[in-house]
């Protein structure tokens, strides 16, 4: 026999996941079921706490779901949900079971458009594609922060506060139509980095620790560092550094390619060109950065603790030499704007961590102006 999924689940799997509430028990909750490709990619949430709870898919031959609950943690799932096929009324009925417990689950399917609009504008623009987060936080109150001046720009800055991520919005600075503009994205961005935060302490030992600083506000540009220290219950704590930089004058977020750009004719599209735009990275890019980091930097670069031997391995973590003349450690490196130039920070494999985001690799704006993409900044 065929496998057969739940209709309602795939028939539109091109259209990414869906949304869909209701109760175990008595708790009301909010459950992602996600069907493109073939498999699951769900989550879910109690409206009580909005921590994001995994859940591991799998159809059955019969049409049922059943979803294992997997907080990040070692030992067996913590609890299997069964769901029959969609009913008359297009609801999901099923059941919650840990152990000898079992509750009742029903879930109907929510119709973003129907659903009531925030104050807030990253809030809003997820109503229509990204109805879960938008659940999640519609009634989240943001507290308000500093008030600061940064040159012609006045800043509010806003703290979530179970997550207790913080970014600011502009009060002034920027023309009214392009000042909506950037709230909106530096909006959404927060609610982003408070999702990332509170899906990481759905697991057991959690810890998540964010700071945001700012890093070059301008007419041509806007430029935050939202950097991320946490341990979500995998082998490791790790952290990481996802920048924000935006462009008001278009209402975009920049590509590196839109401010540095060394190959001929157009950069390759990041979703619909990856493979030219992995090879463009590892070709010619971090070649290039790394000509170039030895030429601004040669102390930084081969620092006296590397060793002799290219291939010798460190016999310590702490010993581990900060080889930034490996091209790989520079292709896929974060960046951010600076005053002084555009920041790529290196990224090295786990026994090399330490390495990651040296403080001095900044390509000053002269080096980066002959090689100006598409997008001109002016300071």
């Amino acid at each position: 026999m065929a496998m057969v999924c739940l209709a309602s689940l795939c028939a539109n799997a091109a259209e990414g996941s869906q949304t869909w509430e209701g109760t175990i028990g008595t708790l009301p909750v909010v459950v992602r079921l996600d069907p493109s490709g073939g498999a699951f990619d769900d989550q879910y949430f109690y409206r009580k706490h909005r921590r994001g709870i995994d859940l591991n898919a799998s159809r059955g031959e019969d049409g049922s779901l059943t979803l294992e609950e997997r907080r990040p943690s070692w030992g067996a799932p913590e609890s299997v949900w069964t769901l029959a096929p969609p009913g008359e009324d297009g609801r999901l009925r099923g059941e919650w079971r840990q152990g000898e417990r079992a509750l009742p689950i029903v879930l109907r399917r929510v119709d973003p458009a129907r659903l009531p609009p925030s104050d807030d504008p990253g809030l809003n623009a997820m109503r229509q594609d990204d109805a879960y987060d938008y659940l999640r936080f519609v009634d989240v109150k943001l507290e308000a922060g500093k008030e600061e001046t940064v040159g012609a720009f006045r800043l509010q800055w806003w703290r979530e506060p179970e997550s207790d991520v913080a970014l600011f919005r502009v009060l002034s600075g920027y023309p009214d139509a392009q000042l909506a503009d950037v709230n909106r994205a530096l909006a959404r961005r927060h609610w982003r980095e408070v999702a990332a935060s509170l899906d990481c302490r759905g697991a057991e030992m959690s810890d998540y620790t964010s700071t945001t600083t700012l890093r070059y506000i301008g007419r041509d540009a806007l430029s935050v560092s939202l950097h991320a220290e946490y341990f979500c219950g995998g082998a490791h704590p790790d952290f990481g550094d996802t920048p924000f930089n935006f462009d008001p004058r278009t209402g975009r977020e920049l590509s590196l390619e839109d401010v540095l750009w060394l190959g001929e004719g157009v950069p390759p599209d990041r979703e619909r060109d990856n493979d030219a735009r992995m090879t463009y990275r590892s070709e010619v890019f971090a070649p290039w950065v790394v000509e170039r980091m030895r030429a601004l930097y040669p102390n930084e670069v081969v620092p006296d603790a590397a060793p002799d031997d290219a291939n010798a391995k460190p016999e310590d973590e702490d010993d581990y030499g900060c080889a930034y003349d490996a091209p790989d450690v520079w292709n896929y490196a974060s960046w951010h704007l600076r005053p002084e130039g555009v920041y790529l920070g290196a990224s090295f494999a786990r026994v090399g961590r330490v390495c990651d985001d040296p403080p001095w690799s900044v390509l000053p704006w002269d080096e980066v102006r002959k090689h100006a993409g598409a997008v001109k900044i002016e300071l």
